[in-house]
C-alpha cells in the first residue's frame, strides 16, 4: 500500500534538499503564517519514518491540543499504511514497524527517557528553553539522527539563537527563512492588504518571518512610561477622565482616573465584593475629582455597574467592547505610549499594572484578523480600564466625544438589587 505525499512549493523543496537530503542534524526554519511550515514537517516526517523500518519518531509541540491536532491530521492522512493508532497515548505504528509520538513541551519530563531518530519541533519559539536543552536534545544523541525545529518567530529568544547557528558555515546546522509571499497559493492581494493594516512589526514578524525585538508583546518602553511615583491630592484639582472595567468572580474590577495630559492620577482596583459595593466606592471616589468624560465598559456585568455609575456622573457613558472597537482603543494606547504622552503608575507604585501591560498580547486569526487579549493566567482589567480612560481623554481633547440628551436623561436600563 503506498500514500502520496505532498507537493512542495519552492521554499519548502528547498528545506527538503538542502536538510534531509544532507548530513546537518539540525534544520532551523523560521517561517512566516501560511507559508505551509507544519505541512512540511508533517511530510518529512513520514518520509523519514516510512523509508526505512523500525524507525522512532516524534513531533513535539508547545501545547497538548496542539499535538494531539497534528496526530488526528496524521492518522487520517496516512491511514492505509498504520498498523496501529493510540489516541489517549497520542501514538502512530506503521506497519513498517517505525512509531510516531506526539509529546508537549508542556511538560518536559514527559519527554525524558526516550529516544528519537527523527523529530519534529513545532512552534518552536513558544517552547521553553530549559525544557528543549535539558529534556528534548539528549533524545538525539546518536550520529544520523535528524531535527527540524520549526516556527513562526517570537522575539530574540533561543530560537532565534539556534537560527542564527545555522546562518553560519556549519556542518551540523543549516537554516531556513520562509516568507508569506513564497507560497503560490496564498493571495497577494491579501499580504498586501495585511500590510496595510497591521502594525509594521507585527507584519514584519507575521508575513516577513522577521526576528523582531518585540515578540507578541504590545507595549513597549515600559520602563519610560511607568514613572508616577505616588498620588498626589493637588492633582485632583485637574481636568480628569475615567474609565472603568467591572470583573467577574476572579476578575478585578478597576477605576482609571487620568488627566488630560495623559497622567494617571489614581488607580483603584477591588474584588470579592458585590456590584453595589463596588460601584459605592467607585462612585464616591469619583466625587473627588473633577470628572470631565469616562466609559464604564458594559459587557455582561457592566452593564449593571454602567446604570450604578452613570446617574450619578452624566458625563460618564457606556462602552461595549467587540473585537474591533478593542482593536481601535489599544492601537490608541499603543501610540500615546510610543509618543510619550503617558504617564502611568511606577512599577513600584503599581506593580500589577505593569505586570499586565508587559504582558499584553496579541492574535492573528487563520484569516489574518488581529485582537489583543492577556496571555493564558492573566489578567487585563487594569489594561482595559487604562484604555477606557485614554479614550475618553483623546475624544474629548479632539472634542469628538458627544454628550447627548438622551445621555443627559440616562436612565437605568435595569435594576440591580
Amino acid at each position: 500500500m503506498e500514500i502520496t505525499l505532498f507537493t512542495p512549493h519552492k521554499g519548502q523543496k528547498q528545506v527538503i534538499d538542502n536538510f534531509s537530503n544532507s548530513g546537518h542534524k539540525f534544520g532551523i526554519c523560521t517561517t512566516s503564517r501560511q507559508w505551509g511550515k507544519s505541512l512540511l514537517g508533517q511530510n518529512l516526517l513520514l518520509y523519514w519514518l516510512l523509508g526505512k523500518p523500525n524507525q522512532k519518531g516524534a513531533w513535539i509541540s508547545p501545547i497538548y491540543n496542539q499535538g494531539k491536532k497534528v496526530f488526528q491530521e496524521l492518522t487520517d492522512a496516512s491511514n492505509p499504511i498504520i498498523s496501529s493508532a493510540n489516541k489517549s497515548e497520542l501514538s502512530i505504528k506503521f506497519q513498517n514497524g517505525s512509531t510516531l509520538q506526539f509529546l508537549s513541551s508542556e511538560r518536559p519530563d514527559s519527554v525524558r527517557g526516550f529516544s528519537f531518530n527523527y523529530l519534529v519541533v513545532d512552534e518552536a519559539a513558544y517552547v521553553n528553553e530549559r525544557g528543549f536543552e535539558t529534556a528534548i536534545l539528549p533524545t538525539l544523541t546518536a550520529i544520523g539522527k535528524k531535527c527540524l525545529i520549526i516556527s513562526t518567530p517570537k522575539s530574540k529568544n533561543w530560537f532565534y539563537k539556534y537560527y542564527l547557528k545555522g546562518l553560519d558555515d556549519n556542518t551540523e546546522y543549516i537554516s531556513f527563512r520562509g516568507q508569506s509571499t513564497d507560497n503560490p497559493y496564498i493571495d497577494q492581494l491579501f499580504i498586501a492588504e495585511q500590510r496595510k493594516s497591521l502594525p509594521d512589526d507585527i507584519f514584519r514578524q507575521e508575513y516577513m518571518a522577521e526576528f523582531t525585538d518585540a515578540g507578541s508583546e504590545v507595549f513597549r518602553e515600559l520602563d519610560k512610561a511607568c514613572i508616577v511615583p505616588n498620588y498626589s491630592n493637588a492633582d485632583r484639582i485637574q481636568r480628569c477622565f475615567v474609565g472603568i472595567d467591572t470583573g467577574l468572580s476572579n476578575d478585578y474590577s478597576v477605576l482609571t482616573i487620568m488627566n488630560e495630559t495623559g497622567r494617571v492620577l489614581l488607580l483603584d482596583r477591588i474584588r470579592g465584593e458585590n456590584i453595589n459595593t463596588i460601584a459605592n466606592r467607585f462612585n464616591e471616589i469619583l466625587t473627588r475629582f473633577k470628572v470631565e468624560g469616562g466609559y464604564v465598559e458594559e459587557n455582561g456585568i457592566g452593564a449593571a455597574m454602567r446604570d450604578l455609575i452613570i446617574p450619578k456622573n452624566r458625563r460618564v457613558r457606556g462602552f461595549t467592547t467587540t473585537q474591533d472597537s478593542k482593536t481601535t482603543i489599544v492601537r490608541t494606547l499603543i501610540a500615546d505610549l510610543e509618543s510619550g504622552v503617558l504617564e502611568l503608575p511606577s512599577k513600584d507604585l503599581e506593580p500589577e499594572c505593569y505586570k499586565e501591560l508587559s504582558l499584553y498580547t496579541y492574535k492573528l486569526s487563520t484569516n489574518g484578523k488581529l485582537s489583543f487579549t492577556h496571555v493564558n493566567g492573566m489578567h487585563d482589567d487594569i489594561v482595559d480600564s487604562i484604555m477606557l480612560a485614554n479614550k475618553a481623554r483623546n475624544e474629548i481633547r479632539t472634542n469628538k466625544m458627544y454628550i447627548s440628551p438622551a445621555q443627559k436623561q440616562y436612565k437605568p436600563q435595569f435594576g440591580v438589587r
